[in-house]
C-alpha cells in the first residue's frame, strides 16, 4: 500500500540501475580517453535530470502539471526530447568548429607544400616519392 502512485519502487530501482550503468560506461570512456570530458558534460547532465525524475517521480508529475502537460509520461518524454535537440545543437556547434579548424590546417599545408615546390624547383628538383625516401636524402 506504500507504492508510489507515479512509479512503482521497481521500476524506480530499474531506472536508477540504468542510470548508474549509464555512468560507469561514459566514466569507463572518459578513462580510456574515448570520449572528451567537455563533449560529454551534456550527456552527463542528462543522467543527472533523469536521476532526479528517477528518484523523486512525484517532482516530474509537478513540472508536467505546472507546464500543463497531463500525463507525466508525455513530459518525460518531452524532456528527453529537448535534452536530445540540445546535444544535437551542442554537438553541431562542435562539428563546425572543428570544420573550420581541418580547413584552415587544409590551407597551411597547401601553402607550405607550395612553399617546398618553390624551394626544391629552385634546386632543379622535382619533388616526388623517390627524392624524400631514405635512400634519397642519404645520398645527398
Amino acid at each position: 500500500m506504500g507504492e508510489n502512485k507515479i512509479m512503482s519502487r521497481s521500476l524506480q530501482f530499474f531506472s536508477v540501475t540504468l542510470i548508474i550503468v549509464y555512468y560507469l560506461t561514459f566514466f569507463f570512456l572518459i578513462k580510456k580517453k574515448k570520449v572528451l570530458l567537455k563533449y560529454s558534460l551534456l550527456w552527463l547532465f542528462s543522467g543527472i535530470v533523469i536521476l532526479i525524475f528517477a528518484v523523486f517521480p512525484e517532482l516530474l508529475a509537478k513540472i508536467t502539471h505546472f507546464l500543463g502537460i497531463e500525463v507525466s509520461t508525455n513530459g518525460l518524454f518531452g524532456i528527453c526530447i529537448f535534452i536530445i535537440v540540445l546535444i544535437l545543437v551542442f554537438l553541431t556547434a562542435v562539428v563546425s568548429e572543428l570544420s573550420n579548424k581541418f580547413k584552415k590546417i587544409a590551407q597551411r599545408f597547401a601553402i607550405m607544400e607550395k612553399g617546398l615546390k618553390e624551394i626544391q624547383s629552385s634546386y632543379g628538383e622535382p619533388i616526388g616519392k623517390d627524392n624524400l625516401s631514405k635512400e634519397g636524402c642519404a645520398k645527398k
